[in-house]
């Protein structure tokens, strides 16, 4: 039927310009054409005249003549009945702009094939524009086509009904997903045409109810199981629902590899497993459902890391150590003192409770490190002195494993909260710890291990090892009384090696595998002699014969490793000891995270440090602003939940701005540039008006239409351009919380890292948050003075529902001035991050606004997190779901918005809050030129 959008003119699309005498030609070819229509079917003649202006938005007058023989073909294949053929005109036009001219073709096969079965469906197939067909890519829709053609040799009526209905059911998923979806749909169905559509649909099914990155982790997760076999990926797609309402997809690739375990195996099994008959299916979920990630708890455990060493602890996961960092059993942490590295996940234990006091034992230990004087000894002696060995990883086992121990005995010592966890701990890891036999030094190690922790059972020990247990046993026995130091760990390593390198086999050694938490400094041993040090040298450059494989030190040799030992250059152990009045940290106290100090925010020298909210304020407050907040769980508004005051920065660093601008203004100068050539087009093609500027050629075919057909034509056959001024209203959201103030890896350090702290500006590899945000925010506003159009700077940051702080930088009524300049250097890290409330906010100054187009862009470090920010305060999920419904309310006020941060993990939960294409994560602010320009042009289109 007749669709007015083709009749509106389109003004980016430029009419063909011919020539007087060739333009009349071609018009008398064009009416001859619909006088040979007519002679076939009066009705098929009128649809050809009337379509014919939509036809030539797309293509030329040249191509008419294929257009007409086409539905003359159509007409022979339905002799019955014209309908398909007229429905082919009305719809070519349109599907000729949605298409490249491969995909036509795909559409205008599926519709002959049906043609030569029934008219009628050939008919209602033409005429058809399924509902979700303009939101999806040309490419799905030509896959789509493929799965109707083969879906159509058997049945035209069920091919009908899935060309009807698969657009729709695509669209509302991820686009990601959606080309791997049509891919397994079809592997699935095996080329069975009867299968098609109920695998499509239940793919469907599966993925419609997951967010976006669930869909994705689904689909990617997918081929290892497509490889095993048909049935088990149509078992998956209809269990995964299932699976992923009672664990996080994060967990499912380990829920997964379970079952491909089995099936590699057994492949009746591995398809028992993702159909859920498998009781280890049961199993796997109920494990992965009391999981706990690093990613959700680091926060806390780093304040915990804080508090037991009173320094800032960096916590990495495992995934992100370097490809070549070594062995995954053996070495986890940074010998630096400053970095933990732990597993992204534990599982091991029945509750979450458990799993996360893992995470806290492990991180306790690690801090013990620090503390009790095994960083403080000096890491390149410690290096040195096990390189000295033979045989220097067995040495470093020997070493690790009594430190270990040392460690954990100090632990329990002076902490008193943290006694029971370590206790469980290492209970739980050694029930779960398989006992090695067959190897005597394997088994004599895991002897060792478990002596160093108490819990040793000797029925487990072969006979073969009896003498080296004997021996163990009595080297133990006292070694963990009183005060030790890691100069008594070493001499003991000596001790305890001489008994147990003999045991070494003829193949070489293999590395013990440590506890989950136990965490082990990559000491690079192979290049432990290059450190300075003149006594470290001689121990080092041991005796020659010293390499030999498996073999013991002489007593000499042994006297004077030992005597060697003594005057390496150690330090003293400064941290705790014996007169420590210990920590015992109770949950809340970890989950509140109040490290704050009370500096003063005029003071330089505390731009470092999170500021005290409660500190006396002297600057003048507006509100307060109750807002509503989303609770997912509930699928319901809190209401009035939450209470945001709203304050001006104060004008501090008067030099901060103009320091930024010397350092980066070719940067900017190069940005304003790029600003100025997007400024949006205030010219617009006006057609159909008289007089104009040039001819509207559509205009005027729809004029000699009408004169053949006896109706008035218009004399509206022009086109002109008219000037529209389009205003642009940017509101930037600056995350002001205290978790700015971390350092982050700065990509391209050649021009110096800046910090308002030390207006030196000495070179560095990283650089606050807080401190990329501001040099961003610099370039940010010159970029947007360059635009001429209004915009305002906030800041949020806030303590709990009751206290959301929103910060006014620059208001939109506000001018561009040197206070401007200062409360921008006034900016510091505050507290919390609960985004929800302040991008309400925001979009209430944005609705304020009369503009065409109004922009947020928020610029942040990370995800949403505060302290009671839902119940469940070690998950994120809460605060994720809320700020995707604030960005989705401010979608519905006209307000488009869009997400910049600097976290390198945004993306995992960006995806959670934003579509694809309204957030970005950055480096630093050298990507800007790149960045701001298609971000700021990408909201305007």
């Amino acid at each position: 039927m007749y669709d007015p959008l083709y009749a509106d003119e389109d003004p980016d699309l430029e009419p063909q310009v011919l020539d007087v005498e060739q333009g009349l030609k071609q018009v008398r070819e064009w009416i001859e054409l619909g006088t040979q229509l007519q002679a076939r079917s009066p009705e098929l003649a009128l649809e050809f005249y009337r379509f014919t202006p939509a036809f030539l938005k797309t293509k030329n007058i040249y191509q008419i003549r294929e257009w007409a023989r086409e539905a003359i073909h159509i007409l022979d294949i339905c002799k019955s009945a014209d309908s398909a053929a007229i429905a082919y005109l009305q719809s070519s036009p349109r599907m000729h702009r949605f298409f490249p001219i491969t995909g036509f073709r795909g559409w205008k096969a599926v519709g002959l094939t049906m043609a030569r079965q029934s008219g009628d469906l050939a008919s209602t197939y033409f005429a058809l524009w399924p509902d979700g067909l303009d939101s999806l890519y040309q490419s799905d829709v030509t896959k789509i086509l493929e799965l109707v053609a083969l879906i159509t040799v058997r049945s035209p009526e069920e091919a009908l009904e899935f060309y009807r209905s698969a657009p729709q059911a695509l669209a509302d998923l991820n686009p990601n997903v959606r080309k791997p979806l049509l891919q397994t749909a079809l592997k699935i169905s095996s080329n069975k045409p009867e299968r098609v559509a109920a695998s499509f649909h239940g793919i469907v099914t599966a993925l419609r109810p997951l967010s976006n990155p669930a869909q994705e982790r689904v689909m990617a997760l997918e081929p290892a199981i497509g490889e095993l076999s048909i049935e088990a990926c149509s078992a998956y797609f209809g269990s995964v629902g299932t699976v992923l309402s009672q664990i996080s997809e994060d967990f499912l690739g380990h829920w997964i590899d379970e079952g491909l375990s089995l099936a590699a195996e057994d492949t009746h099994k591995g398809i028992e497993y993702f159909s859920l008959k498998a009781n280890e299916a049961h199993e796997q979920i109920l494990k992965w459902k009391e999981a706990v990630r690093l990613e959700d708890t680091r926060h806390v455990l780093s304040i915990f890391a804080h508090a037991l060493t009173g320094k800032e602890m960096c916590l990495k996961s495992t995934d992100d150590r370097e490809p070549d960092a070594g062995p995954p059993t053996r070495h986890y942490s940074e010998a630096d003192g400053h970095t933990i590295f732990l597993p992204p996940c534990f599982a091991e234990e029945q509750t979450r409770q458990e799993n996360f006091r893992l995470y806290k034992v492990a991180v306790a230990h690690h801090a013990g490190y620090v503390e009790f004087g095994t960083f403080d000894a000096g890491l390149p002696a410690i290096r040195s002195f096990l390189a000295s060995f033979p045989q220097r990883d067995l040495a470093a086992d020997i070493f690790f494993i009594l430190e270990d121990g040392r460690i954990d005995r100090k632990l329990k010592q002076e902490y008193a909260g943290l006694s029971k966890d370590i206790d469980l701990a290492l209970s739980g890891a050694m029930s779960r710890r398989p006992f090695p036999h067959g190897d005597p030094l394997s088994e004599a190690l895991e002897v060792l291990l478990r002596l160093s922790v108490g819990l040793l059972d000797a029925a487990e020990v072969s006979p073969e090892i009896a003498r080296e247990l004997c021996f163990m046993k009595e080297a133990v026995a006292d070694f963990y009384e009183g005060d030790r130091h890691v100069t008594d760990t070493l001499t003991k390593t000596a001790e305890i090696y001489q008994a147990l390198c003999k045991l070494v086999p003829a193949d070489g050694y293999r590395s013990l595998s440590p506890l989950p938490y136990w965490e082990r400094p990559d000491l690079d041993l192979d290049s432990a002699g290059g450190f300075p040090s003149t006594d470290t040298d001689e121990v080092v450059a041991a005796d020659e014969k010293l390499s030999g494989m498996g073999l013991p030190l002489s007593p000499e040799e042994l006297e004077k490793l030992l005597e060697k030992l003594k005057d390496l250059p150690f330090q003293k152990n400064l941290g705790g000891g014996s007169n420590s009045q210990g920590l015992y940290l109770r949950g809340s106290d970890i989950e509140a995270g109040d490290s704050a100090t009370d500096p003063s925010e005029g003071d330089p020298e505390n731009r470092d440090r999170p500021v005290n909210i409660d500190a006396p304020r002297t600057v003048k407050q507006l509100g307060p602003f109750y807002y509503d907040e989303w609770d997912y769980l509930q699928g319901a508004y809190r209401k009035r939940w939450c209470c945001l005051r709203e304050e001006q920065v104060p004008a501090l660093a008067p030099g901060l701005f103009e320091e930024i601008y010397d350092r980066y203004g070719a940067l900017i100068q190069k940005v304003r540039r790029q600003f100025q050539q997007i400024r949006p087009e205030i010219l617009e093609t006006v057609s159909r008006v008289d007089p104009g500027d040039e001819i509207d050629f559509p205009s005027m075919i729809q004029s000699v239409v009408d004169r053949k057909a006896g109706c008035d034509p218009s004399e509206k056959i022009f086109s002109r351009k008219e000037r529209k001024i389009r205003r642009i209203s940017t509101l930037l959201l600056i995350d002001m919380s205290a978790s700015t103030s971390e350092n982050v890896p700065v990509t391209d350090t050649s021009r110096g890292a800046y910090s308002p702290a030390d207006h030196a500006g000495p070179l560095q590899s990283r650089k606050r948050i807080i401190d990329i945000e501001i040099e961003s925010l610099v370039v940010m506003t010159e970029a947007l003075e360059a635009l001429d159009d209004e915009y305002a700077i906030f800041g949020f940051s806030g303590r709990g529902r009751h206290r959301v702080d929103f910060y006014a930088i620059k208001d939109f009524s506000d001018p561009y001035s040197e206070d401007l300049k200062r409360r921008i250097g006034g900016i510091v890290p505050k507290q919390g991050t609960r985004m929800g409330p302040a991008i309400r906010h925001a979009t209430e100054k944005l609705r304020m606004v009369e503009s065409d187009h109004r922009l947020m862009i928020l610029l942040s470090d990370g995800f949403p997190q505060d302290t009671d920010y839902g119940e469940d305060t070690m998950s994120k999920e809460y605060g994720l779901h809320d700020t995707r419904m604030a960005l989705v309310e401010a979608r519905k006020a006209g307000i488009r918005p869009f997400c910049l941060t600097v976290d390198q993990a945004g993306n995992d939960y960006l995806r959670k809050m934003c579509d694809p294409t309204s957030y970005l994560v950055i480096q630093d602010i050298h990507s800007l030129p790149e960045v701001l320009p298609k971000v700021v042009e990408s909201l305007m289109m």
